[in-house]
């Protein structure tokens, strides 16, 4: 009965003390880990930083490592009381997959928010290719390619959101050859060049080229059209459930108070709706968002399901 009462008062001070905490919570600067320096990671995580400042009332000071797993495995023995955070992108959910991790990217932490989104990925052929095969919407790309099995090259980055994209058209049936040919820019260059037939990656790679008439831009990957060009369909417009997407998290150690979770979630949510944010991740076609913590929660463990569900997997 002793021991259950000691319990009982145990549980009580923690109570307390978490409470205390929250209540309190901040008292000093924060320290956010992210990717690289220099890398779109980093500028998304430091407009946030400053912005939040506002909402916190203490800064939030960036740290640089040298990529998405180092920026995530820096922050699994921190304390868990709000002060350690990191800023990441869904690099991170491919990564554990594929086995590359020495940890669970999702229940491996607390997720605090998904504070931003951007849909980036335009699907194009070549003129040449447009005509000789009478292909002119992303319709007509998916009949030519079940008619004719593998014949058409999709250029691919293994490992990247780019591989993510070629699955999940492979997925909605579309009968392509996976080439892996580099990051974006070697994806041009090889579709440009002829070695690849099928270009997945930004629109502005390819602007000029549609606008001169060499390339025919069918669609971009989303559930809505890019209000960047409103004149393409997507890629649900034809009835295809694909949504490449390049989506931030910011995550907590695992075991942080609730109270101090919430703070930081409300936090979010008012620099969501701060039009400095909003402005300047439109700036690099970022879309600011907010989910509370049990939507981004969600919304992470979907991602990963949804990675293992394509094939994307390796461990």
């Amino acid at each position: 009965m002793k021991k259950l009462v000691s319990l009982v008062a145990i549980c009580a001070v923690l109570a307390v003390s978490s409470a205390a905490l929250a209540a309190d919570y901040p008292t000093r600067a924060i320290t956010m880990t992210t990717s690289r320096a220099g890398s779109q990671i980093d500028f998304a995580a430091r407009v946030f930083a400053k912005i939040a400042h506002k909402y916190l009332g203490e800064n939030i000071i960036i740290s640089n490592t040298a990529g998405v797993v180092d920026a995530s495995r820096s922050i699994t023995g921190a304390a868990p009381d709000g002060y350690t955070l990191c800023w990441n992108n869904n690099s991170i959910f491919i990564s554990d997959v594929m086995g590359r991790t020495d940890f669970d990217s999702v229940e491996g932490f607390e997720t605090v928010c998904v504070p931003g989104e951007k849909r980036g990925t335009w699907i194009a052929i070549k003129k040449d290719l447009a005509d000789e095969a009478g292909i002119h919407t992303l319709k007509d790309l998916w009949e030519y390619s079940r008619k004719h099995p593998g014949d058409l090259v999709a250029g691919d980055t293994p490992g990247a959101v780019a591989h993510v994209e070629v699955l999940e058209l492979i997925e909605a049936g579309f009968d392509f050859t996976s080439a892996a040919v580099g990051d974006a820019n070697k994806r041009l260059t090889n579709f440009l060049g002829g070695n690849i037939d099928v270009f997945l990656g930004a629109y502005s790679l390819i602007d000029q080229y549609v606008k001169r008439g060499d390339v025919v831009c069918l669609a971009s990957m989303g559930k809505e059209r890019s209000k960047y060009t409103p004149d393409i369909p997507c890629t649900a417009e034809f009835g295809y459930n694909t949504d490449a997407v390049v989506f931030y998290t910011i995550t907590a150690p695992k075991g942080t108070p609730k109270d101090v979770l919430e703070k930081l979630s409300d936090v979010c949510k008012k620099v969501a709706a701060d039009p400095e944010y909003t402005e300047a991740l439109a700036k690099n076609m970022i879309d600011a968002t907010y989910y509370d913590l049990e939507g981004s929660r969600k919304y992470v463990a979907d991602y990963k399901k949804m990675l293992i569900d394509i094939g994307m997997a390796t461990k």
